[in-house]
């Protein structure tokens, strides 16, 4: 009755419709966010990184999420088998560094409840080259939102060393183009 008034139909939540929506590979340029066809390969061929609730947590979400059910989604839909998702984790984790990447200008930003922060970096040395900020009270991409006044200090604090090394990417870019034009002898004024 209620969907009726809300002009709603029923929803086909079934595994097999769901197996058909991923295995369909029509791009849909009017489409917004993140693709999750996509993220799901990435899971499956090299992160292994699932939310699940396991049995004897509290998990507030469906049991029926555990490790296995998201292997079966890589098996049904990708045709990897379970077996196999360990070692493209480790394939993935060697090439990249895993928690100690070797990257130029990267910063690490996490939220203490965002449930991603731990397949990220949570501390490094203090670098230009790779700066971990890790932010208490707050979720997945809090520091990309626009400023509130009830943010929590942390979330300030993070937001001014993301944009102080902002600046310094700036001075840097500007440094190497202004050298590269006294390099080809170019005539320029500041």
């Amino acid at each position: 009755m209620a969907m009726k008034l809300l002009n709603q139909s029923c929803v086909d939540n079934s595994y097999s419709n769901f197996l058909s929506q991923f295995n369909n590979q029509t791009v849909d340029q009017a489409a917004s966010g993140v693709g999750i066809r996509q993220w799901t390969w990435q899971t499956c061929s090299q992160f292994g990184y699932y939310q699940t609730c396991d049995e004897g947590t509290s998990c507030p979400f469906s049991r029926l999420l555990t490790l296995e059910s998201n292997l079966v989604i890589c098996r049904d839909i990708y045709k990897i088998s379970p077996s196999s998702v360990p070692n493209f984790v480790e394939f993935t984790n060697e090439y990249y560094g895993a928690n100690r990447p070797k990257g130029t200008r990267v910063l690490f930003v996490n939220g203490s409840i965002d449930p991603w922060h731990f397949l990220s970096v949570l501390k490094s040395d203090v670098s230009l080259n790779e700066t971990a900020v890790f932010i208490n009270g707050t979720a997945h991409c809090a520091d990309m939102a626009s400023d509130r006044s009830t943010d929590p200090q942390s979330l300030k604090d993070a937001r001014l060393v993301s944009s102080f090394l902002n600046c310094l990417f700036i001075i840097f870019i500007l440094y190497v183009y202004f050298r590269r034009l006294q390099t080809c002898k170019i005539n320029y004024y500041l």
